[in-house]
């Protein structure tokens, strides 16, 4: 779809009429965004092999490309979203799925203001990631639920599951944001003038907010690590009560193997004639039993 800036508003294209335009449709009808950029359709190609994010400036026009992530699901197939940009053209590529075509949906309409074609695909960015906030608050208290079960003791097998999932997407979000400000950052160095102050501002403004939103992604990074640090801290102290019980069974049966070992040499000792000699040997093993048993209760070693 073609539409015509006119009085500051999108409106439908008139053939006939001078001015900037704006053209939106998908990777299929390449041959359209050529002729809206008055460009050759094999230079609009060569700048759309690789799917990577990045931005790029060319002799007469700006190329971005988008791997927009959602971010209530970020592991999800991102949608790819694609720009040429001159001082009098805009061209929009997507496949139109997603929360990136219901962004274009709704700018994208007759009567929308837009002053300047770059400003409409600052638009859609922005509204791209305006409820991202919402999203980190939800991963947000998706840790601090795990924190709190791992802490309880249950199901941790469940809970450190849960904690790699969460790395992936923190890290999926992290590569999303930063290409993001590479790209507002290509877009006002403004090579080929093809933003007016006000669009450079809007530029920056999301540039500033794909930053925060980075750093609230790395304060989740950390708080994930941490939480999973704890949980470590927590095993290892499980692991020392036990080794610390078998400790103790080992000191407290130890003197009875020294009598075990000492009544099992060859040797002919005057107990085995004495007839008290047996339950003498049982009483006295009972009796260090108790003993280290009381000796240990008051250290508090069990």
């Amino acid at each position: 779809m073609v539409y015509l800036i006119e009085a500051g508003e999108l409106r439908p294209d008139r053939p006939d009429a001078a001015g900037k335009r704006v053209c939106v449709t998908d990777f299929s009808a390449l041959a359209e965004a050529a002729g809206v950029l008055g460009e050759d359709v094999h230079i609009l190609e060569g700048c759309l092999r690789g799917g990577m994010s990045k931005y790029e400036s060319h002799e007469r026009f700006d190329y971005l490309s988008v791997s927009v992530c959602d971010a209530r699901d970020p592991l999800a197939p991102p949608v790819r979203l694609c720009a040429f940009l001159t001082k009098d053209a805009l061209v929009i590529l997507s496949d139109g799925t997603g929360e990136t075509g219901k962004a274009l949906a709704g700018l994208c309409v007759p009567g929308t203001r837009c002053g300047e074609p770059a400003r409409l695909i600052c638009a859609c960015l922005d509204r791209l990631t305006a409820d991202d906030y919402l999203a980190l608050e939800s991963i947000e208290r998706e840790v601090t639920g795990l924190e709190e079960a791992l802490l309880s003791s249950r199901n941790h097998d469940y809970c450190i599951r849960e904690i790699a999932g969460l790395r992936r997407r923190l890290m999926a979000l992290k590569s999303y944001y930063e290409h993001l400000i590479a790209i507002c950052e290509g877009v006002r160095e403004n090579e080929n003038g093809v933003a007016d102050k006000h669009t450079l501002r809007a530029f920056r403004l999301l540039e500033q907010r794909a930053a925060r939103l980075g750093n609230s992604v790395l304060n989740l990074r950390d708080y994930v690590t941490q939480v999973r640090e704890a949980y470590q801290a927590q095993v290892d102290i499980d692991l020392n009560k036990i080794m610390k019980v078998f400790t103790v069974i080992t000191a407290i049966f130890l003197p009875l193997t020294l009598v075990a070992g000492w009544y099992g040499m060859n040797f002919k000792m005057p107990e085995y004639g004495w007839r008290f000699g047996y339950p003498l040997v049982i009483a006295g093993s009972l009796m260090v039993v108790a003993a280290l048993l009381i000796y240990f209760k008051r250290k508090k070693w069990f």
